[in-house]
């Protein structure tokens, strides 16, 4: 039995374009599975003079296997499109012939 990656991503979305947005994260870790181990939802205000409101969603799913380049690029095209706000590796990377970690 293999030991789980530590790799985990944390996602920050609109609540309403959650299920979307997993779908398409799921297309993009076809080869890894990740399960869904915290979410958190709030109330989040920026700006002082002109105060913008919002809700924010913020899953972090463990991942089955380090994430790779190819992947980061795919999430990072799902901001671009505005289907997510933001998102942060945490654990392994695989760049191929050797991982990195980014831990902290």
């Amino acid at each position: 039995m293999s030991t789980p990656s530590p790799t985990q991503i944390t996602v920050f979305l609109n609540p309403e374009d959650e299920e979307h947005a997993l779908y398409l994260i799921g297309e993009s870790f076809t080869s890894t599975t990740f399960t869904v181990v915290d979410t958190q939802e709030e109330q989040v205000t920026w700006g002082t003079v002109f105060v913008l409101t919002h809700k924010e969603k913020r899953l972090t799913l463990a991942l089955s296997a380090p994430v790779t380049p190819t992947q980061i690029e795919e999430v990072a095209s799902l901001v671009t499109t505005g289907l997510i706000l933001g998102f942060v590796v945490r654990g392994e990377i695989d760049l191929g012939e050797r991982a990195i970690h980014n831990f902290e």
